[in-house]
Order: C-alpha cells, then structure tokens, then sequence
C-alpha cells in the first residue's frame, strides 16, 4: 500500500527544481504554458505528442517544446508504456537514497492518459519516497464554450481504477463532476443507474461565469435524477477537492459501490483518481467519451496556473 500527504498547493510555487517534467503536445494554446514557467528549473522534460489532431496552435506547440527537451509522438498503448518506463528509471532514482522530484501538467491530456500517470506514479511502489507536482493551466472561459453533440459511448472504468471488487450486489452510487458535457453525464447515470447521485459542480473564483454555465447546463441532470444532491468545489482548493470527494467516498463505501464520473475540468479527475487510489475495492472511476472523439477547441490560457504538491510513500496505511 502507498501513502500519500498533501505537501502543497494554489498558484504556482516558485523555486521548485524537478529531475523530471512530463507534458502534453496537443493542439491547445495552453500546452506551453506550464512547461514555459518552468524553464531552468528541471533536469528533463518529455511531451507527449497525439499522433492526431494535429489542430489550431499543434505546430506552434511542438516548436516550444521541442525546444525544452524530449517530444515523443505516442497512441495511447505507446504513451502507457513509455510512461512505465520513466516510473522505472524514477525508482531507481528513489532506491539511491534520495526522494526525486516530478512534476506533472496534466492541462491538455486526456483523463485516459492522466489516469495512466497517477497509476504510474501513485499505485505503483517507487521503492522510496517521491514528490509529486500536478499542474493546472486554467483556461479562459470563452475558448470552452460551443462543443457540438455527437454520439455518447460509455465506455466503462479506467484501466486500473474498474474497482468494485466487494460486495457486487450492492447498489450503485455516483460522483459526477459537472462541466459543460451535460449529454455525457445524463449517458453515464443512464448507464450506471445509481441508487443515488452527487453532483459536484466547480466554483472559480477569478470567472463566476463558469459556475453558471455548468449549472444551466446540467439544469435537466439535477431536475431528472430521483435521488441527487448538489456540492461545490473550488478549481482553485485542489487538496479541499481532494478532501470533499474522500469524504462522500467514504460515507457511501460502507453501503454502496461508488462510481466516479469525472467530467468538468481535469483537475477534478486528477482528485478523483488520487481518491480512488486508496479505495481500489470499492470505487470505480469510469471513463465517458464520444464515438467520434470531441470536437476539438483551442483552449486560451488565462494565464492562472494551480498547482496540488504530493508525496507517495510506500507504507501501509489504516483505513
């Protein structure tokens, strides 16, 4: 079992070296952003480029970042194995008697590859201690509105996180973070036909508009579903985030098992997944995603980045 403490978090930290720096090369402006505060401040970066959807500012990206260090163009079976193997080389760096530091932006990937990274680097034993960094590009709230409907496929829980493991005939309770993807959130309660619902839905204190859209947005979710209860969380508290989905996980795990939908933006799927961590038997994260892929949007940066800080150690931990 690993234990993870909280070290950090908010806007970004300065002063902060990293052995290692791992990023995606997509076709959002904001792909550079993190990478770009960061500059003199690892050893190694490696980005990830789509072999796809080479869209919008995807050439203009892969300049900067080429520039900075490693780009690996990678599907999604590639990705996850090249991920292995910098844990790999990580664990070594542990096992020498030091804790090695990574960081991790996880603004432009998918929450298929981010849930690769977190079972990576979180579930897997590093040997020793490691400190972690995600980092979180807001982007700004103009450049995330308009994505068209398509056809809605459930695909079932994350690699790794498919849980579920005790008490099988127990009923169903679902976490679902609330964005602007309404028709992917009513197709995964279709699916997963929840005894009851909690809807989470984001607060950004720098645009209060982003609060209001998902609310409007998911206005139908919250009128149709027999048994829901509505919470809030800050984009801007990752580790209150973190605090919030633990503390429905653990009431409802006694009695249910718990599925998380993590919509919305890619910081509540990074705290869902840290979350489901430490419930491997009892909470599923499960995966929504569109036939033909999404519509692709350029994301502005705002230019606020946050930040969630973490140390993995591999102790046993009580419940």
């Amino acid at each position: 079992m690993h234990k993870v403490v909280i070290l950090d978090q908010g806007a970004t930290p300065g002063g902060v070296s990293f052995d290692i720096v791992i990023a995606a090369c997509g076709y959002e402006s904001r792909c550079t952003q993190v990478a770009l505060s960061l500059t003199g401040r690892f050893e190694s970066i490696y980005t990830f480029a789509f072999p796809d959807r080479h869209h919008y500012s995807f050439l203009a990206n892969l300049d900067v970042l080429a520039g900075l260090g490693t780009v690996i163009t990678a599907d999604i079976h590639e990705f996850s194995a090249r991920i292995a193997e910098i844990a790999a080389a990580v664990k070594t760096m542990s096992s020498s008697g030091r804790v090695p530091t990574v960081a991790i932006d996880i603004s432009s990937f998918d929450r298929q590859r981010i849930a690769i990274l977190v079972r990576e680097f979180v579930i897997h034993d590093a040997g020793g201690p490691l400190d972690l960094t995600f980092y979180y590009s807001h982007g700004l709230y103009e450049s995330q509105e308009g994505k068209a409907p398509n056809t809605i496929v459930v695909n079932g829980p994350l690699d790794g996180f498919a849980g579920w493991a005790a008490r099988p005939s127990d009923p169903v309770a679902c976490l679902v973070g609330l964005g602007f993807e309404a028709d992917l959130a009513l197709a995964a309660l279709e699916t997963l036909e929840p005894a009851l619902t909690v809807a989470l839905v984001p607060q950004h204190e720098a645009d209060p508009r982003f609060e209001e859209t998902v609310r409007r947005e998911n206005a139908n979710l919250v009128r149709t579903q027999s048994d829901v209860t509505v919470l809030d969380y800050n984009l801007d508290q990752p580790s209150e985030t973190l605090r919030i989905i633990e503390s429905v996980v653990h009431t409802l795990k006694t009695r249910h098992r718990v599925a998380i939908v993590p919509l919305g933006p890619k910081l509540f799927a990074l705290c869902a997944l840290l979350v489901a961590t430490r419930y491997p038997e009892a909470l599923a994260v499960w995966r929504v995603s569109l036939a033909s892929g999404a519509q692709p949007i350029d994301v502005l940066p705002s230019g606020q980045i946050s930040h969630l800080s973490i140390r993995v150690s591999p102790e046993t931990i009580s419940r």
